[in-house]
């Protein structure tokens, strides 16, 4: 499409090697971490890219051992790596939580920030978790010392993350915790963004006492996995911009898709667009 270039960043929701889970080793998954991120740098170079890790990233698929376990069953040489490779676009100082959790927070512009979190803390597929279902990582805090932040100052705030709040992957006790978060922070939480499910989606999160009110959405985009039934895709958003007073709110989006079938039998890749939310 003409605007392919015309945009300012990129939310990449993770979810990076193929999901041949039986046939993948911690040094393949680490292989597949250093090329995706070589590709993001060869062909959207100069652009931002803030990432968050999908489920995928792992060996053994959905294992992510919380913070205090050590020794051979550490995730640390996980989160180092990610750590190494977000360098490319991420501030010395969100990088410490990378290590710790997996987990930033970056600020683009006054006004505006953004928050990454590591969903695998809410995945019913994480054995760890049953240790620990409610906070593991002590990432919920952390998230509401920032959103605490953010209304203190007047900042508006995009959460990113891999496994959508509330879908059937990620634990009850977590997605309900995470959805009073929302509730409490829903006029400064000016846009959710996620994955995972490989569908064209949202969520709606309505108000606690009668959840009839509307106050927040977070939006699902498609995958450029092919995927049983499912076309390829990939989404712009279009945002209220940068200047004082900004509202940071998704304004539209447009999907673009490759239809597989057609691709094998034409022999060429074509995305065509799909539709705009307008």
């Amino acid at each position: 499409p003409p605007s392919l270039f015309q945009f300012d960043y990129i939310y990449w929701t993770g979810d990076l090697p193929a999901h041949d889970v039986w046939n993948q080793t911690r040094e393949s998954q680490l292989q597949s971490l250093r090329h995706m991120v070589g590709l993001m740098l060869k062909y959207f170079p100069g652009k931002p890219v803030f990432p968050s890790l999908g489920n995928h990233e792992s060996a053994p698929v959905n294992s992510f051992p919380p913070p205090y376990i050590s020794g051979k069953y550490s995730i640390s040489w996980l989160y180092d790596a990610l750590a190494d490779a977000w360098k490319n676009w991420l501030p010395k100082d969100a990088l410490a939580s990378v290590k710790t959790g997996a987990y930033y927070t970056v600020s683009p512009h006054p006004g505006f920030r953004i928050i990454s979190l590591n969903m695998n803390y809410c995945n019913n597929e994480n054995w760890w978790m049953l240790l620990n279902t409610t906070d593991p990582a002590g990432e919920l805090h952390w998230l509401i010392g920032l959103l605490q932040h953010s209304e203190d100052v007047g900042e508006k705030v995009h959460i990113l993350g891999h496994i959508p709040p509330g879908d059937s992957g990620c634990l009850r006790a977590w997605s309900w915790n995470y959805y009073k978060v929302v509730n409490r922070y829903q006029n400064i939480i000016a846009g959710q963004f996620f994955g995972h499910t490989h569908y064209d989606s949202f969520q709606v999160f309505y108000d606690e006492e009668t959840l009839t009110v509307p106050v927040n959405v977070a939006y699902v985009a498609p995958s450029v996995t092919a995927y049983s039934g499912l076309n390829m895709g990939y989404r712009f958003y279009t945002m209220d911009g940068v200047y004082k007073n900004s509202s940071y709110q998704v304004l539209d989006h447009e999907t673009y898709i490759l239809n597989l079938t057609k691709a094998n039998a034409e022999l060429k890749m074509d995305w065509e667009f799909e539709y705009s939310a307008k």
